[in-house]
């Protein structure tokens, strides 16, 4: 089971929310906890990782090089306990996740 702290980037005053998710789940499906827990409407574009290795939906983003976020679990991309991973959806809003 992770903890993970997942805040908003570039934003003054600090948003950020606290979920607990079990390893075995997907990128895919932390990405639905994410937007359920900001209440977002899921509309907009996504990407897990830096833009050359990027994780998501490949249906949506139809550039033959990202890796599908169904086939990543999050226990295959947190590997140490702090260390953050970038989460950002087409508006700009970068993300910041921890595991504590």
């Amino acid at each position: 089971m992770y903890l993970l702290k997942i805040t908003l980037n570039g934003i003054t005053a600090p948003i950020w929310r606290t979920i607990q998710v079990p390893e075995s789940f997907t990128l895919n499906q932390l990405h639905h906890i994410i937007q359920i827990a900001f209440g977002w409407w899921n509309s907009h574009l996504y990407m897990f990782g830096a833009w050359e290795n990027r994780i998501g939906d490949p249906l949506l983003l139809d550039d033959g090089e990202t890796t599908w976020d169904k086939k990543v679990k999050i226990k295959d991309v947190i590997k140490k306990f702090g260390e953050p991973f970038p989460y950002e959806e087409d508006t700009g809003a970068g993300w910041r996740a921890r595991n504590y």
